[in-house]
């Protein structure tokens, strides 16, 4: 046969082989990624290589990160090569360079003698044709610096022709790596030879947004899964940093085929899944590290390096590469204070330096570091994405030596087994191997990041938490592990592991984060809790006696003393200030920040009349203030002057409020009238007075088109802006009512009353309200948590207490510390229970 008839033939092989129904084109960079110098816009990668296949250039260097998509392009560029292949035209050649012998010495004879081409064929190929040598994984083969073009003679007079791509990965390069690809233009291998215009080289992107939903919709086209495009890009938008990890298209792939068998239904929310993060991270590790293993066992290698792989084969490489990965981790962590680009030079640093461990030059240190999940530019390493940094410093703390009771040798941490024979014995043990376990020697409880990993372990392991909460235990009799019981306990209060009634004194937790942890009538007698953050904790009747509680946080803010009788009360909706009215006429407003306020702003002309409300605009520019003289006054904040008042009440204004979009304001007076105004211009829109008593408070509906009211004439009414001024009644105390507040949700408002009670009323539904009754004096103030679903309230009685919106019951929390009635209860955005 000739030899066109043999290339039709391996075309017709290659295209068969070739072929990817789920392959997206790659975006690429100009520049080199291992210099830094990557710039400019993306571009079509099989575009930029077409225009050097059309050009006088010689070689193309591919360079990206492990998992970036390299191997996959080279296959794709070799079919389209071969599909638009043409009689006489340049021959595309794939070459797997780790699977060649010797690949700097007769690197096409070797290829085409594989492909079953004769020696005479051969030699006519090198005579009248040309070669596109696609070279895949130069990381990978045995050439170390070896120049393939120069090795290869190629392009010199009498030897082969050819354009040569070429892909490396970034963690192999060094500063000097171009040395290893420029080709040499001439008859003489002399350094004035180089030809820099004779080389092009190309930084392979990370997929877009774009491209990861492009590959989910081939996937499921081709695949057929349980999952539509949609519910895959619903779980990959939700796990944290999944996303951005699936910008690596081989982790890409690896979300795509693991998320469905990791038991997690496309139709379920995160939170009633059964996925943690943790668990797809363990997956992508030991996926990445099986391909590296495959890798490292395919390549040729003998002296040094081949004893190195054969003692990492013979450990387990998994085990090795996970160990070793974790102590680059908890290096960056110690030495670094976690930044995660690492800068290493042999000569600066020297073999004493902590870097080397990880980046010299032994053989064992150099398979390990290559295959990790790693990228390089120059002497500048970092994990591909930081999350993986925190995910393997999180695995030095979740060691699974603490997971297991049995079966342990003589290196194991297993020190928290249970000795029937000897309860002494067993706790000197298990402080003794703990003092040097890291749990005990590095706080993590302000590093957020590690602990959500952690408390991944906690929920999907319940022997993680049991032993956790062991070393709580410990920490009763053992002061030297209170390190380890701090980073305990945090870890389990951010799984949500419930210590109502638990006895926990003496334990010994200092500096540990149990806000939001739940501690009803939990027993801290004599614990130590200097430095704990106790702040938005649950921890109704817990016994704090003799306990240690020095620097504690319970998350109360400052105290703010006002001179007169405080009326009124308000955060601004962007929460920058918040203003008090008081009834000596003066407004105060504090930045939250600090606390510091613009103390005593008192209008000119009226400095001794009563301020009895106060409401924010909702742009939080404004302030609008009831008067006792009958006058709401509008104050700018930025502007720190008044700008408007409004004059129409005949009686003294009790009560302000601005409707949710800012257009209106609605104030009430002891005229029994409420007026609406408009916020912009100060004229009245509109006015209503069925009420027979003054109207104590008023509160706009959350879409701005109601309003509801209380008064002295024990009623609450509800009116709609816009109508025929006329009310529908709500509902009735047995004495005035004093508060009024809408629910977020609309279907609801509650009141407060003279009366003592708190009253819920239900106004979409036939539903009757229900009373709350625990106040023993007039309830003066009420308000909705932002959600809804939570009602405080404060009143004559000097307490505050929260109560359930949705049902009948006792209060959940009863807040005591005003030594006066409480006139005034507002929310900030944190107030979510």
């Amino acid at each position: 046969m000739s030899v066109e008839d043999d290339l039709l033939r391996l075309r017709g092989q290659r295209l068969d082989e070739g072929r990817n129904l789920c392959y997206i084109h790659p975006q690429a960079r100009t520049g080199s990624m291992v210099s830094g110098s990557v710039k400019g816009a993306s571009f079509s990668l099989m575009d930029k290589v077409a225009e050097f296949l059309a050009s006088h250039r010689r070689v193309f260097l591919l360079m990206g990160a492990s998992g970036s998509g390299k191997t996959t392009f080279n296959l794709q560029l070799e079919y389209t090569l071969w599909k638009n292949y043409n009689k006489g035209g340049p021959i595309p050649l794939y070459i797997n360079l780790p699977k060649i012998d010797s690949p700097e010495h007769d690197l096409i004879g070797k290829v085409l003698r594989s492909c079953s081409f004769t020696a005479d064929q051969i030699q006519e190929m090198r005579d009248t044709r040309e070669f596109i040598l696609i070279c895949d994984g130069y990381d990978e083969s045995k050439l170390g610096t070896k120049n393939l073009h120069i090795t290869n003679c190629l392009n010199q007079p009498g030897q082969w022709r050819a354009k040569v791509v070429i892909s490396c990965r970034t963690q192999y390069l060094g500063v000097d790596y171009r040395d290893r690809f420029l080709p040499y233009e001439g008859d003489h291998y002399t350094p004035s030879a180089i030809a820099i215009d004779l080389f092009q080289e190309a930084a392979i992107a990370s997929f877009s947004k774009d491209q990861i939903r492009e590959y989910v919709e081939r996937h499921v086209a081709n695949e057929k899964p349980e999952w539509s495009t949609e519910e895959f890009m619903d779980k990959l938008g939700k796990i944290p940093n999944l996303l951005d990890l699936a910008s690596n298209p081989f982790l890409l792939v690896l979300a795509v085929e693991t998320l469905p068998d990791l038991s997690v239904d496309a139709h379920q929310s995160l939170e009633a899944s059964a996925i943690t993060r943790a668990e797809l991270y363990d997956v992508f590790v030991k996926n990445w590290l099986d391909r590296n293993k495959q890798r490292l066992v395919a390549c040729d290698m003998d002296g040094d390096e081949q004893t190195a792989r054969g003692q990492l084969l013979d450990v387990g490489f998994e085990y090795e590469g996970i160990n070793f990965t974790k102590g680059l981790a908890a290096a960056i962590y110690k030495e670094q204070d976690g930044r995660p680009s690492v800068k290493y030079n042999l000569t600066e640093d020297g073999h004493q330096s902590w870097k080397t461990d990880f980046f010299g030059p032994d053989a064992k240190t150099c398979h390990l570091r290559i295959s990790i999940p790693l990228c390089r530019r120059g002497n500048q390493f970092r994990f591909l994405h930081k999350s993986l940094l925190e995910y393997f410093y999180s695995c030095v703390f979740f060691d699974p030596s603490l997971m297991s009771n049995n079966n342990h040798d003589e290196n194991s941490c297993d020190s928290l087994d249970a000795d029937e024979d000897s309860i002494h014995a067993q706790t000197t043990s298990a402080s003794a191997s703990l003092l040097d376990h890291a749990l005990n020697k590095v706080c993590i409880v302000e590093n957020v990041a590690i602990l959500e990993f952690l408390v991944d372990r906690v929920k999907k392991q319940p022997i993680y938490r049991d032993k956790l909460i062991e070393i709580l235990e410990l920490s009763k009799k053992e002061p030297s592990i209170s390190t380890a019981a701090a980073n305990a306990m945090t870890i389990l209060v951010r799984a949500r592991v419930k210590f109502h009634g638990w006895d926990l004194r003496f334990i010994r937790i200092r500096g540990a984060d149990l806000s939001g942890g739940l501690f009803d009538l939990t027993n801290f007698r004599e614990a130590d809790i200097r430095d704990v953050d106790f702040t938005r904790a649950w921890m109704r009747e817990a016994d704090l006696r003799d306990a240690k509680m020095d620097g504690v946080k319970f998350g109360e803010l400052p105290y703010l003393t006002e001179e007169g009788e405080v009326r009124g009360c308000a955060y601004s909706p962007d929460e920058k200030y918040f203003a008090t009215g008081s009834r000596d006429g003066t407004i105060n407003i504090y930045d939250t920040t600090t606390w510091r306020g613009r103390k005593g702003v008192v209008l000119k002309g009226v400095p001794s009349i009563a301020v009895n409300g106060l409401a924010f605009s909702p742009d939080s520019q404004q302030i609008a203030m009831a008067y006792d003289d009958g006058k709401v006054r509008i104050w700018g904040v930025t502007a720190s002057c008044l700008e408007r008042i409004l004059e129409s009440h005949s009686g003294r204004v009790n009560c302000v409020a601005y409707c949710p979009n800012g257009q209106h304001i609605a104030s009430g007076s002891d005229d029994c009238s409420v007026i609406v105004w408009d916020a912009r211009t100060g004229d009245l829109i509109c006015s209503f007075k069925e009420h027979t008593g003054g109207v104590n408070d008023v509160a706009f509906s959350p879409d701005g088109k109601e309003i509801v009211t209380a008064s002295a004439d024990n009623t609450v009414r509800l009116w709609r802006i816009g109508s025929n001024n006329e009310s529908i009644l709500v509902g009735k105390h047995t004495s005035s009512v004093s508060s009024i507040a809408f629910s977020p949700l609309r279907h609801q408002v509650v009141s407060g009353g003279h009366d003592k009670t708190v009253r819920v009323w239900n106004l979409r539904s036939d539903e009757a309200g229900f009373i709350f009754k625990e106040h023993t004096g007039q309830v003066w103030s009420v308000a909705y948590s932002p959600d809804g679903r939570q009602i405080a309230s404060g009143g004559q009685d000097c307490s505050i207490r929260l109560w359930n919106a949705r049902k009948e019951g006792k209060s959940t929390v009863t807040l005591d510390g005003h030594t006066a009635g409480v006139l005034c209860v507002r929310p900030d955005r944190f107030y979510q229970r």
